[in-house]
């Protein structure tokens, strides 16, 4: 029998990282050790659907990323990872779009 996940308006699920074995927004995201440092250094980064916006801070945490932006289509998770960010001691600021 199929199992129905609670989903967002958009098709993500509130559990997506947890259910990937990432048990904290603070742990490092898996897919983040398979990239390398040259391809983020000093650039200005883009996570296009960027859920709550893990990969976006592990990307400004781990490397120094001119600037990373992350955009997503589903304001709940936009609102969590700005919340996120304004958690963290990540030297970035956020602003609202126009």
């Amino acid at each position: 029998e199929e199992v129905r996940r609670e989903t967002h308006t958009n098709g993500s699920f509130p559990r997506y990282y947890s259910e990937r074995g990432v048990s904290s927004e603070h742990a490092l995201d898996p897919r983040i050790r398979a990239m390398r440092p040259d391809w983020f250094n000093g650039r200005r980064c883009l996570d296009i659907g960027c859920h709550q916006g893990n990969v976006c801070l592990a990307l400004a945490r781990r490397w120094c990323c001119a600037s990373v932006v992350g955009f997503d289509i589903d304001e709940k998770l936009i609102a969590r990872a700005q919340s996120t960010l304004a958690r963290t001691r990540v030297g970035h600021s956020l602003s609202e779009p126009a």
